[in-house]
């Protein structure tokens, strides 16, 4: 998805100014097993539909909901290193500061860099 306010620059990777790479998408699609999705499940890059039922939501904290999931099912947190909207500093500088009983587990645990296409 281009943006129209960042100059045309790509919402997905940051680095281009056109419409984005969404092989993203094609990779979690392709590796659901491995990551325990239901097969029903499809991943999308972006929906102007989805983005408008939720858009009263962005400025909302979701922080309990958030520590509530992590508390009962496991979770995966999947993020583009050149994602301008939602950025790699941001996310985990959210997920470091919870406050929940095992922060200090997820701190330590090890965090894995995938790549797509090498």
């Amino acid at each position: 998805m281009k943006d129209k306010y960042l100059g045309g620059m790509n919402n997905y990777n940051y680095r281009q100014y056109s419409y984005g790479d969404e092989s993203f998408a094609e990779f979690l699609q392709s590796n659901k097993d491995k990551f325990g999705v239901p097969s029903n499940i499809n991943y999308i890059p972006g929906s102007e539909a989805i983005y408008n039922s939720f858009k009263k939501d962005i400025a909302k904290s979701y922080l309990s909901d958030v520590i509530i999931l992590l508390r009962h099912i496991r979770v995966l947190i999947y993020n583009g290193q050149d994602d301008y909207v939602v950025n790699t500093a941001g996310v985990l500088q959210y997920l470091n500061s919870m406050n929940w009983e095992n922060i200090a587990a997820w701190k330590r645990a090890k965090k894995e860099q995938w790549t797509i296409g090498g």
